[in-house]
């Protein structure tokens, strides 16, 4: 072997090392949930987690990073390595932002690489289950001879939940006073639980605990047909037609940093759609309250897809609801 040759060899031999090094993962996976610990979407990151560890033969690590409607998680996403090692699993607030913020932190189609959509949650609207109200009609006519005088609850200004509540305050011209719950879903609904807020409208599987309490009644579904699990409970297009501009479902995603790789989102869109299909997380999402026709799994581009028309449809219904981010 010539010098020439050697040298040659050994390039290749490193380059060969080099590959198989950085292949992905090389290390643990952590993923950012943008909530605190014990909500839908946290529950829903947890539920994944172990079989994306299995079939990515790495842990995959749940990090709860809470605070301004999820805006704080997704900035330290945002400024991860975008190798694929730090993800962002967010709920449908990451459109919120770019859609009603004056100053957004970020902006969800440049920033980000999505995922997958993963499932879809329809909210419910709830009270607690010591107030005499056992219809959504009882409930606005209540609000109505009691203006200013009621609470409701979301976990933030901009929220989901504040902007479905504001939607049917707005159509059913109740006044109620906003009360927020930065650290999320639980504490919020422990609140609900002992009447010191009147009404919540949030995701029906992260209600579903305190719902089993007794302690909270559920009134009607944020949806336009009625779900087959629950045929006694009527939807908001049902009870109030002028919410049907403002009736749509939320989601729970996972998106990665911009410049992540295609070959890594890849890899982990294919794990994610494998784990959606795992016998024992789709009976754990079902255990969970997520119902066949709510798991999604959409493709990355079917998802970037749908991020400018949701935009563009939260915009309005931040503008007739009168939400503006700050």
């Amino acid at each position: 072997m010539t010098r020439r040759t050697g040298w040659l060899a050994a390039a290749l031999l490193a380059l060969g090392i080099g590959a198989a090094q950085a292949a992905f993962p090389e290390r643990p996976i952590q993923v950012i949930v943008p909530y605190g610990a014990g909500g839908p979407v946290d529950m829903v990151a947890r539920l994944l987690a172990p079989c994306m560890g299995e079939r990515l033969r790495q842990p995959v690590v749940v990090v709860n990073r809470a605070g301004a409607n999820g805006d704080i998680g997704a900035v330290a996403v945002r400024q991860a390595r975008p190798d694929g090692h730090t993800l962002l699993f967010h709920a449908s607030a990451l459109t919120i932002t770019m859609a009603l913020a004056e100053n957004p932190a970020f902006d969800v189609r440049r920033d980000f690489v999505p995922i997958m959509k993963v499932a879809a949650a329809i909210q419910g609207v709830y009270v607690p289950a010591s107030m005499p109200i056992r219809t959504l009609p009882e409930l606005i006519e209540h609000v109505r001879a009691n203006p200013g005088r009621l609470n409701y609850g979301t976990v933030g200004i901009g929220s989901v939940n504040q902007l479905a509540t504001e939607a049917l305050a707005v159509a059913t011209a109740m006044q109620m006073v906003h009360v927020t719950y930065s650290q999320g879903t639980p504490p919020m609904l422990t609140a609900l639980m002992t009447n010191d807020i009147q009404l919540v409208m949030t995701d029906m599987n992260g209600a579903q605990s305190a719902l089993d309490t007794g302690r909270i009644r559920l009134l009607a579904l944020h949806a336009r047909e009625r779900l087959a699990s629950r045929p006694e409970v009527p939807t908001l297009a049902e009870l109030v037609p002028a919410m049907s501009p403002f009736i749509g479902m939320l989601w729970y995603g996972y998106v990665a940093p911009a410049g992540t790789p295609p070959d890594v989102v890849a890899t982990l869109h294919g794990t994610l759609a494998a784990c959606l299909q795992d016998p024992e997380t789709r009976g754990n999402l079902r255990r969970a309250g997520y119902e066949d026709q709510q798991i999604v799994g959409d493709t990355p581009d079917a998802f970037r897809a749908s991020l400018d028309p949701e935009i563009t449809r939260l915009r309005e219904v931040g503008r007739r609801a009168g939400v503006v981010l700050r």
